[in-house]
Formats: structure tokens, C-alpha cells, sequence
């Protein structure tokens, strides 16, 4: 059996070596894909070349056409990039699948299209007459519509007839790739018939609109009344909510403080009750020691629980006195903030004051508010859009496990990445009313990474004297450092603010504008702008009262009103909008005559009703302040009697200490003094007895010596008696 295994012939050699390879061919499309450097030399040595073609040798061995097979799949695997799954579907579309197209086709892939609407923008989408030519690759629509998700009865774009070129490359691929789409017209925010909103789609709640601005007025002179004016400014007023800080300071220190104070005098009386035996000792009539160290052992526990006493009695009289010294600081400052609030009412009749852009830039930040949040809405509504598509191409990345491969062999040579989405540019020019449009979008794409530019809109609506233009950059790439940045600019622009402005006595208001404007956006979410609105002549319409006129006069000889706005919107935090306008300049001018007329007399009104409404009014309301201060009075009589109590009976204590000790001193003396009598006596009956022995020895010793001398007479006597008698 193996003598049949080596003479079995060797298989077919694959299809790619059977015919003669040219030269070039052979090292591009052969040599060159094989990674490994023995199978180069096996497919070099396997080759012979003739006539600048490579032809395959006859005499080669089984195991040789073997490897040379497998060598093939990795070389074709390594030419190219083309899926053939994608390529034979559009083959088959194309030639098998016309009947197909023309009866089904469409309306799947209609379908197919508002459901990946819906999925992007998450809201309901409406495509009319989706229709497919797979012989030029091109995509038409009469019309598209995608509602707002967060305001469902309103469409958040709105189409007339769309066509689309697509690029054959990328669907082989199985990648959309718009080369060029063109829209007969485009509209935002028209009304539905029906509600967009997709079952189980939430809208994202809207922030409800603020409650509008009250500005100052814009004060009449000609019917003056400053207690109707005060009245209106009250809430605004810095004296009123001070007062009633300080009322409500008052108020709860009174509260607070009241039965501590009561619980204190009680315990301060029953201390000086306890202390009036021992403060009424007599310590010089003390006299033996058992009643004096009895009173000074009274006296010391005396001491200590005064001193206890009075810590307690300290706590409460401090604390009385910290909370009466800060109502008194609020009732100094609420005082003072008369002087703050007399300052701003003046500045409604000083026409040079700056009330005029005060009053107005409520309503005028109102207006730009509405205008600047609407267009931002729209932004960043395409934003979210945009981010949701490269999350969800991300995501499906991610999840797709990336192709290994043996090492060595099967190298697939990857042609470059494109994004599962992407269309070129969308151009849309058409005629509305009397005014042309026109709108270029580019490069919008579900991976923004692998686009070579951000994604861009240009912008322009030009006719009946009027231009608006606009330049857009949105930039969703991972190296961009900011989100978008929009540069807008209009001339001949109408304005017309109806009676938004009649707060301030304007009935109507029209112009004409001319504006420039910058917006940045920030990848944390931050917005901000600035803009330049020049509003040529500026004309007020029924005006009312003697100020609105003659700013409705001053405005008709001024050639333009100048207004200066910053815009800045923070996530989670409502707009801030900065105004610098002429307006005050202008209404200063039109209003010195007048104002020197009136202003004098209405000054000298207003300052009486704000005085009469602090001092009666509001002064009223400090109703706890006697009792705060009796409160605090009784606390600090409490302290201080305390303490002389305290010092009282130390004062004792160290008195009968004193008595003690004088006492002791006294004890000590006179035994000191009994020692040395008894000393001095003693020695006295010392000597005297030494005298008296002195005296006996001296006694004793004459009469010896008397007896002894009479002795020896006698014996001499005796003597001269015996001895014989010589006789000479």
C-alpha cells in the first residue's frame, strides 16, 4: 500500500499557476503576497521563466503541487479586499433581481429607510415614493419627514424631493456612502397632523421657560405717583427682605432664649438663698476648732457650686448677648440698606442713570433668548443625532470579533476602513416665498474618525433686501478640540418686537439689523456667543407716558441703536446673556429737559414714601426687640449678681480660712510660750537646787573639817596625854 502511495500521481495544480504568469504579475500579485521566505523559494523554484512569463514546471512531486495548492488560497485570500458575499448580492440585484426591484424593492427599502430614521432621531419618519435605480446607483424621494422627539406634533425637518448618488465601491463593501445628495427644499419645525412620538421612546424633558423679567419702569412724569411706584418695587427692595432678616433674628432669639433666662434667675436665687447662712458667719466668734473647720469645709462646697452656678448663668447671659449683637448687626445693616434702595429708585427718574437699558433688557434678553436657544436647540439636536450614530457604529465594532489568522500563512492585507455611514455633501437650493435658499452639507458620517475633514454647513438665505449666511463646523473626531463653532452674519434683517416691550411704555417697536455673530461649542456641553446688532432706524409706536415718548422721539433722529451681547450656557444651568447697548446715551439726551422739570418734585416724593414705608412699616416688624433686649438685660443682671455672689463666698472662704489659720498661729504661740516658762522654770529650780547642794556640800564639808580638826585635837590631846614626860 505505500509502494501505491508513492507511485500516485500528483493532483491538479490550482488554477492560478496553469497559465503562463507574466513577469511582473508573478513577483506583484504572486511573490509578493506570500509572507514567509521557504514558500517564496517553493513558488520561485516551482516556476520556470520563459519568454518574460512564468510557466509551471511539468516534473513536480505530489507534496510539492500539495503546498503549491495551498499556497494559492493564501495568495488569493491576500489580493484583495472586495467581500464577495456583497459583490455577488449587487450582481444578483442586478441582473436577476429587476423584476424584484420594481415591484417589492422599493417599499422594503422605503420602509427600511424611515426605520433607520427613526432609529437615529427617535421619533416617527414618513418617506414618500422611495424609489431605487441599481443601474446608476442613485436613490430618489418625493419626500422625508422626521418628527421632533421632544416635541412630537412638530416635525424637526421636513423635505421636498431628495436624490442621492451612491458610491458602488463602498456598497460592495457593505458600507452606504452617499457621494452626493440634493434637496428640492428643506424646513424646520413645521407642524404634524399626527404625533412622531415612537411607542417606548421617551422624550427628553423640557426645562419649563422661566418666569419673565419684571424690569424697572420707565417712570411718567406726567402722572407721578411714588407710592404707586414703590409699591411695584417692593419686592426688589434690599431694606425689605433685611428687615425681615433681622425680625426673624429677633424673633427666634426671644424664643429661644426666653426659658433659659428663667431657668437662670431661678437658679441664681436659689444660690444666693443657699449662700446667705454662710456669707452671715462671724469668723471672729469662732473660737474652737471643730467650728471653725466646719465652716471652712461649708464654704468650700459653697464655692464650688457657685462657681457651677455661675458657669451656667455665663453660658446663658453670653449667648443672649451673641444673638441681641447679630440682630442688631442685621437691624444696622437693613438700616443701611435703605441708602442701597434710595440709590436704585433714584436711578428710575435720572434719566442718566442707566435705568432706560434696565428697563428694556428684560424684554430684549427675553427676545434674544428665545431666538439664540431655538437655533442652539436645533444644533444640538443634530449633535445628539451625530454622537448616537458613531455610538452605535462603535458599538456593533466592538462586538463583530476581529478575523485571526495562522501566523505565516493566511496574511490578509486589509484595504482602508470605511464607516458603515457616510454621506458626501447634501445640497439643497430652492425658492421660498421671496427668498432663495440655499444650504451645502458635508462629510456627516457614522464614524467621524475615519473622515478626513469635520463635518461642515454652509448657509444662506438671500431676497427682499435681506442676507443671512452662515458657516458651520461640527467636529465629532476624537483629536478635535471642540465640539462646533458656528459664524453667522445678516444685513437688512426686519425686526419688528410687537408689543413685547410694552412694559416699558413702547407700543411696538420695528428696525432694520445688520449682526455678527460667533458661537462656540465645547465637548462638555458649554455654549457661548457673542454678537453685534446694529438696528438702523429704530422706530417705537404708541408710546405711553412722557419718558416712552420722548425716547420715541429721541430714537427717531438716531441712526442706530448699537447692542453688544454675550451669550453663555452651561450644562445644567440656565443662559446668561450680558447687554451693552447706546440706549441710555440716547434716552439721557431726549430726557435733560424734561428731567430738570420734573425730576426734582418726583425725588423729593418718593424719598417720603420710602421713609414712611421703612420707619412705620417695616421698623413695626421688629416687635421682639424689647424682649430680646429685657431677655438679654435680665441675663447679663443674672451674670453679674452671680459673680458677686461668687466672689462673696470665696471671700468668706478665704475669711474663715484666715480665722482658721490665725486660730492655729495662736495655738502654736501660746504653746511656744508654756514651753518656755516651763523651760525658764526649770532652770531656775536647777540652779536653785545646784545652789542649795553648793551650799549643803560647803555646810557639810566646814563641819568635816571643823569635826576633823576637833578630831585631831582631841587625838593631839589624847596623845600629849599618853607620851611620858622627859624632863630636861
Amino acid at each position: 500500500m505505500s509502494a501505491e502511495k508513492k507511485t500516485k500521481k500528483p493532483p491538479k495544480p490550482a488554477g492560478i499557476y496553469r497559465k503562463p504568469i507574466p513577469e511582473k504579475k508573478f513577483t506583484t500579485k504572486y511573490l509578493k503576497l506570500v509572507e514567509l521566505p521557504a514558500d517564496k523559494a517553493l513558488l520561485e523554484s516551482s516556476f520556470t521563466l520563459s519568454g518574460g512569463a512564468y510557466v509551471l514546471k511539468e516534473d513536480l512531486d505530489h507534496a510539492t503541487v500539495a503546498r503549491l495548492n495551498k499556497l494559492a488560497k493564501a495568495i488569493k485570500a491576500n489580493r484583495g479586499f472586495v467581500k464577495t458575499g456583497p459583490l455577488i448580492a449587487a450582481a444578483l440585484v442586478a441582473g436577476g433581481g429587476a423584476v424584484f426591484v420594481l415591484f417589492f424593492m422599493n417599499p422594503v427599502l422605503e420602509r427600511a429607510t424611515e426605520r433607520g430614521l427613526e432609529a437615529a432621531f427617535g421619533a416617527r419618519a414618513e418617506v414618500s415614493s422611495f424609489k431605487l435605480q441599481l443601474s446608476r446607483l442613485r436613490v430618489s424621494m418625493a419626500s422625508v419627514a422626521v418628527a421632533d422627539r421632544d416635541k412630537p406634533m412638530e416635525n424637526l425637518f421636513e423635505t421636498g424631493k431628495i436624490e442621492l448618488r451612491l458610491n458602488p465601491a463602498s456598497l460592495i463593501r457593505g458600507r452606504v456612502y452617499i457621494e452626493e445628495a440634493s434637496a428640492a427644499s428643506i424646513a424646520v419645525g413645521t407642524a404634524r397632523k399626527t404625533s412622531g412620538a415612537l411607542p417606548g421612546v421617551s422624550a427628553e424633558p423640557i426645562p419649563p421657560e422661566p418666569p419673565k423679567a419684571d424690569g424697572p419702569p420707565l417712570v411718567d412724569f406726567e402722572n407721578f405717583d411714588a407710592a404707586a411706584l414703590l409699591e411695584q418695587e417692593k419686592s426688589k427692595l434690599k431694606v425689605t427682605a433685611a428687615y425681615a432678616e433681622a425680625a426673624a433674628a429677633f424673633d427666634e432669639a426671644s424664643a429661644r432664649w426666653k426659658a433659659k433666662v428663667e431657668d437662670a434667675q431661678k437658679t441664681a436665687k436659689q444660690a444666693q438663698d443657699d449662700a446667705k447662712a454662710l456669707l452671715a458667719i462671724d469668723p471672729k466668734k469662732l473660737n474652737t476648732p471643730e467650728a471653725i473647720a466646719k465652716a471652712v469645709e461649708d464654704a468650700k462646697k459653697a464655692a464650688e457650686t457657685t462657681k457651677a452656678v455661675a458657669k451656667e448663668v455665663d453660658a446663658v447671659a453670653d449667648g443672649v448677648r451673641s444673638d441681641w449683637e447679630n440682630a442688631q448687626r442685621l437691624e444696622k445693616l437693613a438700616r443701611a440698606a435703605v441708602a442701597d434702595d434710595w440709590a436704585r429708585l433714584k436711578t428710575y427718574i435720572d434719566p442718566k442713570s442707566g435705568a432706560a437699558l434696565e428697563a428694556l433688557e428684560p424684554s430684549i434678553r427675553e427676545i434674544l433668548s428665545d431666538k439664540v436657544e431655538k437655533y442652539i436647540y436645533y444644533g444640538q439636536r443634530s449633535l445628539a443625532v451625530a454622537q448616537k450614530l458613531k455610538a452605535q457604529a462603535a458599538a456593533k465594532d466592538q462586538a463583530k470579533p476581529a478575523k485571526t489568522a495562522a501566523r505565516g500563512r493566511d496574511v490578509v492585507y486589509p484595504a482602508a476602513k470605511l464607516p458603515r455611514f457616510r454621506l458626501g455633501i447634501l445640497s439643497s437650493s430652492f425658492k421660498a416665498g421671496d427668498r432663495d435658499w440655499s444650504i451645502e452639507l458635508r462629510e456627516v458620517s457614522s464614524d467621524p474618525d475615519l473622515l478626513p475633514a469635520p463635518t461642515t454647513l454652509k448657509f444662506a438665505v438671500v431676497g427682499a433686501g435681506q442676507t443671512i449666511a452662515a458657516d458651520a463646523v461640527a467636529d465629532l473626531r476624537s483629536s478635535a478640540e471642540r465640539a462646533f463653532s458656528v459664524d453667522a452674519r445678516g444685513e437688512g434683517l426686519k425686526v419688528d418686537l410687537g408689543d413685547s416691550l410694552k412694559q416699558a411704555g413702547f407700543g411696538g417697536f420695528t428696525g432694520t439689523a445688520k449682526l455678527t455673530a460667533a458661537v462656540i461649542g465645547e465637548k462638555d456641553g458649554r455654549v457661548s456667543a457673542e454678537s453685534g446688532i446694529d438696528i438702523g432706524k429704530p422706530t417705537v409706536s404708541a408710546p405711553k407716558g412722557l419718558l416712552a415718548k420722548a425716547v420715541a422721539e429721541a430714537l427717531g433722529s438716531t441712526d442706530a441703536i448699537e447692542l453688544d451681547v454675550g451669550y453663555l450656557k452651561a450644562p445644567g444651568k440656565d443662559p446668561k446673556i450680558d447687554i451693552d447697548t447706546n440706549i441710555d446715551n440716547i434716552v439721557a439726551a431726549a430726557m435733560r429737559t424734561m428731567a430738570e422739570r420734573y425730576a426734582k418734585k418726583a425725588l423729593a416724593e418718593l424719598e417720603k414714601v420710602l421713609q414712611d414705608y421703612v420707619g412705620k412699616e417695616l421698623a413695626g416688624k421688629l416687635l421682639s426687640k424689647d424682649d430680646l433686649a429685657a431677655l438679654a438685660s435680665l441675663a447679663a443682671g443674672d451674670k453679674k449678681a452671680i459673680g458677686l455672689l461668687s466672689a462673696s463666698v470665696d471671700a468668706k472662704r478665704k475669711e474663715l480660712e484666715g480665722r482658721a489659720n490665725a486660730l492655729v498661729e495662736e495655738a502654736k504661740r501660746q504653746a511656744e510660750e508654756a514651753a518656755r516658762k516651763a523651760a525658764a522654770e526649770a532652770e531656775a529650780a536647777a540652779k536653785k537646787a545646784a545652789a542649795e547642794a553648793e551650799a549643803a556640800a560647803k555646810k557639810a564639808e566646814a563641819e568635816a573639817k571643823k569635826k576633823a580638826e576637833e578630831e585631831a585635837k582631841k587625838a593631839a590631846k589624847d596623845a600629849t596625854k599618853s607620851a611620858p614626860k622627859i624632863k630636861l
